[in-house]
């Protein structure tokens, strides 16, 4: 994590020693009542977590430099800071005070994540029933063109093509994609404007590509999936899930290079816009780059009327935003090979939904995260390991070991392993 204070809303819980240089906080998170759901506690699965570095302190609801902060408990293996008050507990609830009795148990990701969306009735129903093939070549995954510049791969069945409006956006249909590079849609089209649109349903992402898709930097270089690239892009969308799988390479979501281990652009690329401040397009108004969701279950939700195609009941789709793959047994698809990346100096992403991607290329880290102006993820972050900068924030639940068929996803943990 970044030397900036990071707010968490709910609790976190972390496989490995946060680091020291680390300022993070993690709030009570309340409804909208005012009655607490989550007091705000950080879980430490190894011994000897130092809570506070170099002078560090917590003040009035603030991290101020290196120092680890709680509404509510903080526990590393069996033990709690002593005397319980300095850096936990600085909430008004008192759940396990001044420490719980028990220790810290190791969690497994796939403990966190729904079930394949892939696999689900509803989701498939947004793609005309046929599940996307994560083993799919070119002979599934055809050359997506806008003019005669090639911006991506996918399964071209049903209603697939890209559509240019009246205003100049490019609105993109849930489908099984191989990778997509938006960069180059206005490569492709001057007149573009640099905002692609996906409309609500279900956008899979195999990670399949060929070298000779690649132009120049732009494209696939070593992952498919979705990326932004160098250059000012956006995506937006209400009511849309992603699933990405790596069974024929890499596959990342991207404010960067369609790469395995992107690098941080400097361009104010990123995902979603300002709810603060929305895009109003033809009508319609665009905030985070938001998942299904119902307002009667999940807090938060922007969809005033619910999703239009998931159930609130389903867990393969409500308020989930992100899904990748643990692999076996929780899965029969290997761990998902890639990044999910939303970093950069001038990037800038709002997300609404849970983002599930327990996994990494190898040597890397599997999430990474700036937090640059109001960017805020709103829901569940479970990663095999995470990279935070700046003031992000996000919200969840509490610690949970075990998902039940009525929890959705922004009712879950804030993780990090």
């Amino acid at each position: 994590m970044g030397s900036n204070p990071t707010n968490v809303y709910g609790s976190v819980y972390s496989g490995a020693a946060i680091s020291t240089g680390c300022s993070l906080y993690a709030h009570v998170l309340t409804d909208s009542s005012g009655a607490v759901v989550d007091q705000g506690n950080v879980l430490v699965y190894p011994t000897g977590q130092p809570w506070t570095t170099g002078g560090g302190f917590c003040f009035f609801g603030f991290a101020w430099n290196a120092v680890v902060c709680a509404d509510g408990y903080e526990i590393s293996g069996s033990a709690c800071p002593s005397p319980a008050g300095t850096t936990d507990f600085l909430g008004s609830a008192r759940s396990s005070y001044p420490c719980p009795s028990w220790s810290v148990a190791t969690s497994t990701l796939a403990a966190y994540t729904p079930p394949e969306p892939n696999a689900d009735s509803n989701v498939l129903a947004t793609i005309n029933g046929t599940a996307c093939d994560p083993n799919g070549t070119s002979g599934l995954y055809g050359q997506l063109k806008i003019n005669s510049t090639v911006v991506g791969r996918m399964r071209q069945t049903g209603t697939w093509t890209p559509v240019k409006d009246s205003a100049g956006y490019y609105h993109f249909k849930p489908g099984c994609y191989g990778w997509l590079d938006a960069s180059l849609v206005a490569a492709a089209d001057p007149l573009a404007q640099h905002v692609l649109v996906f409309d609500p349903g279900f956008y899979y992402f195999s990670g399949y590509f060929v070298p000779a898709d690649r132009s120049g930097s732009s494209g696939p270089q070593t992952a498919g999936g979705i990326c932004l690239g160098t250059s000012t892009m956006r995506v937006v969308g209400t009511d849309v899930l992603l699933e990405f799988a790596s069974s024929t390479g890499p596959a990342s979501l991207s404010t960067s290079s369609c790469s395995s281990f992107p690098a941080a652009a400097t361009t104010s690329s990123g995902f979603g816009e300002d709810p603060g401040g929305p895009l109003v397009e033809n009508g319609k108004t665009y905030g985070a780059l938001s998942a299904p969701c119902d307002p009667s279950v999940n807090q938060q939700c922007p969809l005033a009327s619910g999703s239009a195609w998931c159930p609130k009941t389903d867990r393969a789709c409500n308020a989930t935003l992100v899904w990748a793959p643990p692999g076996p047994p929780a899965t029969s698809l290997s761990a998902i090979n890639g990044s999910f990346f939303a970093r950069g100096s001038n990037e800038s992403s709002w997300l609404y939904g849970g983002v599930f991607w327990p996994g990494a290329a190898s040597g890397g880290s599997g999430c990474s995260w700036t937090s640059n102006s109001s960017s805020t993820i709103v829901g569940q972050l479970v990663c095999m390991s995470l990279t935070l900068e700046g003031g992000s924030f996000f919200s969840g639940t509490g610690i949970t070991y075990a998902r039940t068929a009525t929890s959705a996803a922004v009712s879950q943990a804030a993780l990090t392993e």
